[in-house]
């Protein structure tokens, strides 16, 4: 692939402008290996085992980040090339740059707040589409002056289907969403597929219509493995995403640090995990902290009102 010098070197400037921003906030940057013992435990991603060995590329940084926390109690971030055995498209490559952060004594609602600052200062950089704060995704145009919006999950599902999450965790509350909403479903289908189909046939459409970035936030507890509990509602967890049009641009939580809870919640997932140990181990020593994953690629490709991550990636 020849590459286009103007996104190779807006690539490079976007990465000074996120270590410059991080620093300033009185982060440290870190890096850590790529290769792992356990694999990041997440159903709906793919990961690449190591021939010969049991190793595995890491899909995000989480792990050895967070055992990083639990020794040193300090914010960190790190711009790290992460791997997804998952197919590829417009939105999604096997290999990409991921800039993670975890924030010391933060919570969710302090990462919604950085991303926002984040994003807005590098839109004022020129980046692609002019010096504004307006991008375009598609037919759409979306204004990336602060305040964003803030919704949490069960207003969406409210005002858009018509159902509160509740209704969707008994059997005939669940017959009745999905009739009304024109889908179906399989009878051995886990409650987390339920939620998602719901999800990207009837909540994303609204979303990417909004013209505005949106924060979306107070996930149920099966969509949040990793996320500490809501503290006025065990049913639901500490998560929150960002999306830009069509684009979801991050995804992050207060950090789940009871091992206990997070071992069962893995064990819900899988019959016999591969644990990382270390990783319980390391959580209770991290404390109050909050931790955020942000795709490069989908950042440029807001900032340079790209179609697809082809045009912005400097990869195969």
């Amino acid at each position: 692939m020849k590459v286009d010098q103007s996104i190779l070197l807006a690539k490079a400037q976007v990465l000074r402008r996120i270590r410059k921003f991080f620093e300033r906030q009185g982060y440290t940057e870190v890096f850590t290996s790529p290769l792992l013992r356990s694999p990041n435990l997440d159903p709906n991603i793919g990961v690449f085992k190591v021939e010969g060995e049991q190793l595995y590329l890491h899909t995000s940084p989480e792990h050895p980040m967070k055992k990083l926390l639990a020794k040193e109690r300090r914010s960190i971030y790190q711009l790290a090339p992460v791997f997804r055995n998952d197919r590829e498209d417009t939105l999604h490559r096997k290999a990409f740059l991921m800039l993670e952060w975890y924030g010391v004594n933060h919570t969710y609602r302090d990462l919604m707040d950085e991303t926002e600052a984040l994003i807005t200062t590098l839109a004022k950089g020129k980046f692609g589409g002019g010096p504004g704060l307006q991008r375009r995704r598609g037919e759409l145009e979306i204004d990336l002056t602060p305040p964003w919006l803030r919704m949490n999950v069960e207003e969406t599902f409210r005002r858009w289907i018509g159902a509160s999450i509740s209704d969707l965790r008994s059997e005939e509350g669940l017959e009745n969403t999905f009739s009304r909403v024109g889908l179906d479903y399989e009878p051995e289908d886990t409650w987390e597929t339920k939620f998602n189909m719901l999800f990207v046939h009837c909540i994303e459409p609204r979303i990417r219509g909004l013209g505005k970035p949106l924060f979306l936030y107070d996930y149920p507890v099966e969509v949040g493995l990793m996320a500490a509990p809501h503290p006025k509602d065990p049913t639901l967890v500490q998560r929150v995403e960002l999306f830009a049009g069509d684009l979801e641009l991050m995804n992050g939580y207060t950090e789940l640090t009871d091992p206990k809870e997070q071992l069962r919640r893995w064990r819900e997932q899988w019959k016999d995990p591969d644990v990382d140990e270390e990783l319980l181990k390391a959580l209770p020593q991290m404390g109050l902290v909050a931790g955020a994953a942000l795709g490069v690629e989908r950042l440029l490709m807001l900032l340079w009102e790209a179609e697809e991550i082809s045009q912005v990636s400097l990869s195969e």
